[in-house]
Order: C-alpha cells, then structure tokens, then sequence
C-alpha cells in the first residue's frame, strides 16, 4: 500500500524509526534511518521468561505486588472523595 500521507510520529520524535522501510510513513524517514549509538537506551521486547506464560495458565503467579499497589490506589480514591 502506498505511503501514509505526513511525518512519522516515531521519527519526528527520535531520529529514526525502528519500523524501517516497512512504516506506514518511510518516505518521510529519508535516506538515512539508523539508530543513534544508544547509551543503555531499553529497547522494546515482547519476550516473556518461558515459565511465565505456565504459571500465569496455571494461576501460580504471585500477583502480591500488584494487589499492593492496587490496594493502595484505591484507597488514596477513596480519601479523595
């Protein structure tokens, strides 16, 4: 399909899209469109530790930390109201 018409949001922001020629927008990206040499930037991953997905299946993971925080949320809207 043909280019989307407009700047590349991801390469207007940082330089270089990691969508490379296959963005929507890869016309606007120019000639060159490589990363700047990064310092300790986090680059994005979808993996998962392979037990994860089993354990999170199997309703093993501990989710004590996020029911904290969800816990603690709640009750800062309550005193808000």
């Amino acid at each position: 399909p043909p280019d989307l018409d407009g700047l590349c949001p991801i390469y207007s922001l940082k330089g270089y899209c990691r969508f490379g020629p296959t963005c929507r927008f890869s016309g606007t990206h120019g000639s060159s469109n490589m990363p700047p040499e990064s310092e300790g930037e986090v680059w994005e991953t979808n993996e998962l530790p392979r037990e994860l997905p089993n354990r999170l299946r199997k309703h093993q993971y501990d989710f004590a930390k996020a029911d904290n925080i969800a816990e603690r949320v709640l009750a800062d809207i309550q005193e808000q109201q």
